[in-house]
Order: structure tokens, then sequence, then C-alpha cells
């Protein structure tokens, strides 16, 4: 099948899309909230049918769709549950068009969640992606996507430093430095991170991103768009970061130790031999938050990235100032649970 098909038209609606690459027509559309990068909707059609539409965001090259539909093939292939894309009427994964990239996705009659409460097994997420790092331990195939620099520190400080050139007149420039400050000043008290092994890594794999059964035990993960090669610990830590943080992105954070354990017990369940990878783990997830509260603070000047909540803010700047906050925060404690 091709990987792109470009299609120059007209401004269309996504209803439009649906109905002209799909032919999925007069179907409903709600807004799934939890994505910060990719828009997403879910749809259901006249015969209630149901489907997930996304309006992919430009930063992911062409080649990351093409190493999307490996990758799961590969896992789908090794009997692992996988999120199943929807071919267009041309028998293609995703359309390109005036609009941007469009793909649509089997809707999964299970459950997701913001924050980790106690109707989910935590151990089963762990579980869960123990099962899908020993899945993709025999993946040869080369990436077509450009390197990322995924977890590159420098090239985040960069750009928080570029932001904050052009933003010196910004209203919150002063809130956000100070926060900024902090972190850089907690990171230089960090130790070195072991950076081995490495491996073909989901890349998000925050809580949103996994989805449940009734039962509560964690089935699939979603949202493969960051998937790559990737240190352990860089996953881990971005997993924990997620998981064990009990409040939202914009709240004050609330870490939860037990939820760490349980998840520890899950992965090492299925790969017993990792246990030493886990040695730092607590300062792979401050790391990240950390990293995290860099790019909510550039964003807050740059006001142009990551999804806000205008029913709760005032503007992007505000959202992703009180994120940049909550992240600091976070690590710190995650700092302090990894040196007692």
């Amino acid at each position: 099948m091709s990987l792109l098909k470009d299609i120059n038209t007209p401004v269309f609606s996504p209803e439009d899309i649906l109905e002209r690459h799909w032919n999925i027509k007069d179907a409903t559309l709600r807004p799934i909230a939890s994505g910060l990068i990719n828009d997403t909707f879910h749809v259901r059609d006249l015969d209630g049918r149901g489907f997930v539409l996304q309006k992919v965001n430009p930063i992911f090259d062409p080649g990351a769709h093409q190493d999307l539909e490996d990758v799961l093939g590969h896992l789908k292939s090794k009997a692992m549950r996988v999120p199943e894309l929807f071919p267009t009427t041309h028998r293609e994964y995703h359309v390109v068009t005036s609009e941007g990239t469009y793909r649509v996705w089997r809707y999964l009659d299970l459950h997701s969640f913001d924050a980790v409460n106690a109707s989910i097994s935590v151990a089963s997420m762990g579980a869960l992606v123990a099962r899908t790092h020993e899945a993709l331990l025999d993946y040869t195939k080369p990436f077509q996507r450009k390197p990322r620099s995924a977890h590159d520190l420098p090239a985040y400080l960069g750009s928080w430093e570029s932001a904050r050139d052009a933003h010196q007149d910004h209203d919150n420039f002063r809130r956000v430095t100070q926060i900024v400050e902090h972190v850089c000043n907690a990171l230089e008290e960090l130790p070195k991170l072991n950076l081995e092994p490495k491996v073909i890594a989901h890349g998000d794999l925050k809580i949103s991103n996994i989805m449940f059964d009734t039962q509560g035990e964690a089935q699939v993960i979603i949202d493969w768009d960051t998937v790559a090669p990737m240190p352990w610990i860089y996953e881990m830590g971005d997993a924990l970061r997620s998981w064990c943080n009990e409040a939202s992105e914009d709240e004050s954070p609330r870490l939860n130790m037990q939820t760490f354990e349980d998840a520890r017990s899950g992965y090492l369940g299925v790969l017993p031999h990792a246990e030493s990878w886990w040695d730092q783990a607590l300062f792979g997830a401050a790391t990240i938050s950390f990293e995290l509260s860099l790019r909510f603070a550039t964003d807050a000047l740059n006001e142009n990235y990551f999804g806000w909540d205008p029913s709760r803010f005032k503007s992007r700047s505000e959202h992703n100032s009180m994120r940049a906050q909550s992240m600091y925060q976070l690590g710190c404690l995650f700092v302090e649970a990894a040196k007692r």
C-alpha cells in the first residue's frame, strides 16, 4: 500500500474528510480532549459503528506513519493486541490533504483514564509494557522517520533560550523564567543517568495512552506516533511521571509510591532479568518531569505547540505556565523519593 496520497482540495471539515476518503457518511464527531499534540475525535456513523479520527500534528514527518504501521504489524504477529487502522476507500491508512494528515482507527471498546485510580491494575500496566518491550526485541526493520531529538535536554534548553530572548515583553515572562531557573538548578543536582539498555520504545506511555477492560486490566497501548529506539530509562521515566502522579499535569502533584512499586512488580513479573534497570527509575522520572516543565515553559512564551483548555484558563500561556510549575514540583517529589 502506498504511504502517502497528496490531494489538492479546497478546505474540508473533518466530516467531509471522513466521507470523501473513508466513505463514512453523516457521522457525529466528539472531540477527545486528552491528547496534547494530535486533534482527535470519537466518530459514530449512522450504523452505530465507532471510529477514532485523528488529524496528525505536522511535527511527525511522513516516515513516522510507515514506522507506526510496521511496528504495529510486528506486535500483532506476536499475538499482542494493538490498535487497528481503518483503511480508506483506496486501501491507504492515512491521507494528506490541504488541511493536514488524517487517519482513522477502529474503535476499541475499552476504557481510558487521565490518572491512575483504584479501579485499575497498575501491575497489569507494567506487565503490558514489559510484554511490548519483549515482543519488539527482535524488531530489526530500519526506521523511516528522520532521527528525533527525543529527551535531548540541550535541545530543549536551546528552545527555551530562544523563546526567552524573543518574548521578553510577554505578560508571563517573569513567572515563567523563575520556574525555569528552579528547573535548571534541580537538573544540576541529578545524578548522571545510565542510558543502557535501549529498547524499541513507545515513547509516550502516559496513562491516557493505555486502554483497560471492565476489570481494570491493561489491554492495549495506543498513540504510537513516537515509537523509536530509546534508552529504557527515558521510556519508563516518562511512564512513571504520568502513572505515579495522582493529579493532572496542571494541578499540584500528588506522588503515589505504591503505584511505582506495583508497576515495577508487574514489569519484572514478565522480564525478571530487568531488575537492575529500575535502580535509577525514580531519577529517570524526575528528569522527564523537569524536561517537560521546560517544554511547557517554552510554549508558555511561544504559545504555538501544546493544546490548552480555554474553559479553565484565559490563555495558552496561562495553562502552560501552570503545567510547567506542576511538572517542576513533581520532579522534586521524585528526587525526594529516590533519595529516601
